[in-house]
């Protein structure tokens, strides 16, 4: 069941994270939700989500953790999160969600909660990210990183903005946000973008035996799975 804990101006937020509360990540597996508003960001939310099973065993730390906002004032809702991959029960059971497909499962379903012009921010500086990290850091266009990929999928299809150095200091840890074009216009734009910096990258040379190289082979992939789709 899920716990809020306060409610004040934080109330349309907590409801729009209420959508977490029991979502089947995968057979058996449900989120179990904490929420609060916080005290310093008006109609911003904290919440954690574990992992339960049919059994009920809990994942010993959240699946997807974060802040959250409903929106307001020309602000369209979104979610800033972690999301852990690799998951441990109380049962000492040891669960994958990335190659059980929870991972992407949950993402699509953010994508489906987030509205038009909003966005949706995962950090990928924690452990089990070491892809996506490696990728940014060699260059490797956003949306074919592994957390990028997968937010594309899930209907993110507008610009992305790699929060490698946070501003203002409320950021945190390096995350990869992905927008959802509020127009059709913005999102032809974004695609256009997408699909010349993936055509330049799939044209570049790699050492297959140089360092990193299996990450930067596994992006190309990607990008080449997306342009021969026309995804872009």
């Amino acid at each position: 069941m899920v716990d809020y804990v306060g409610q004040g101006n934080g109330s349309s937020a907590l409801s729009f994270v209420g959508a977490l509360e029991g979502f089947e990540c995968g057979e058996g597996f449900f989120l179990s939700l904490q929420a609060k508003p916080s005290r310093t960001r008006s109609g911003w939310v904290f919440f954690a989500a574990d992992l339960v099973n049919l059994s009920g065993e809990r994942s010993d730390s959240p699946f997807i953790h974060g802040v959250a906002s409903s929106g307001g004032k020309g602000v369209k809702p979104w979610f800033d999160c972690r999301i852990r991959p690799h998951l441990k029960f109380t049962d000492g059971q040891l669960l994958d969600a990335r190659t059980l497909g929870f991972e992407q499962k949950l993402v699509n379903f953010l994508g489906e909660l987030i509205p038009p012009g909003g966005h949706l921010m995962l950090d990928y500086e924690s452990e089990g990210n070491e892809e996506t990290f490696i990728g940014l850091v060699c260059g490797v266009p956003p949306i074919v990183t592994y957390l990028g990929y997968m937010m594309f999928c899930a209907g993110f299809r507008g610009r992305f903005k790699d929060w490698y150095f946070p501003e203002g200091g409320h950021e945190g840890v390096r995350k990869l946000q992905a927008n959802k074009p509020l127009t059709e216009q913005i999102e032809l734009e974004a695609l256009q973008e997408h699909r010349a910096q993936l055509r330049l990258f799939v044209d570049t040379r790699i050492d297959p035996a140089g360092e990193h190289a299996e990450v930067i082979l596994a992006a190309k992939q990607r990008a080449l799975s997306l342009l021969a789709d026309q995804l872009l």
